[in-house]
């Protein structure tokens, strides 16, 4: 069973729709949709926005900033919502080296040890705190 393409209802729903939209809501093969677009020099009327995105000079300082102070470029994307590979480039273009992976894995070390010492001062703490509890009520 073979469906026949009104060229002019296709030609509306283009304005507001991708081909691969179209083919979803028609039912139709993407693949089939798209050769039936070629050969009636239908286009979609939307736009699909690609390229880099365009950030601000104070988005671009903020990501820096936050590089050179020890952030890594995952956690810069997920703050920011741009990709890895955005941040990398925009330190790259702004003439800060990146760091090799030997630095980032010292920096990462360093990190954990401060995090261990804090965890080894706070139950240290707690056992200090402890035993003048126990001392207070052994009268």
């Amino acid at each position: 069973m073979s469906k026949k393409i009104d060229i002019g209802i296709l030609r509306k729903a283009l304005v507001k729709m991708t081909i691969k939209q179209a083919a979803l809501y028609f039912k139709i093969p993407y693949s089939t949709l798209y050769k039936v677009c070629a050969e009636n020099n239908l286009k979609s009327g939307v736009l699909v926005k690609r390229g880099p995105p365009s950030l601000s000079d104070g988005h671009i300082e903020d990501i820096i900033k936050s590089y050179l102070e020890g952030m890594s470029q995952e956690k810069i994307a997920a703050k920011t919502g741009l990709c890895q590979k955005t941040v990398s480039n925009v330190i790259r273009k702004s003439a800060h080296h990146l760091r090799t992976r030997s630095d980032a894995a010292k920096l990462r070390e360093k990190e954990k040890g401060i995090d261990l010492q804090k965890q080894q001062a706070a139950a240290a703490n707690a056992v200090r705190h402890a035993m003048n509890v126990i001392k207070l009520f052994s009268w």
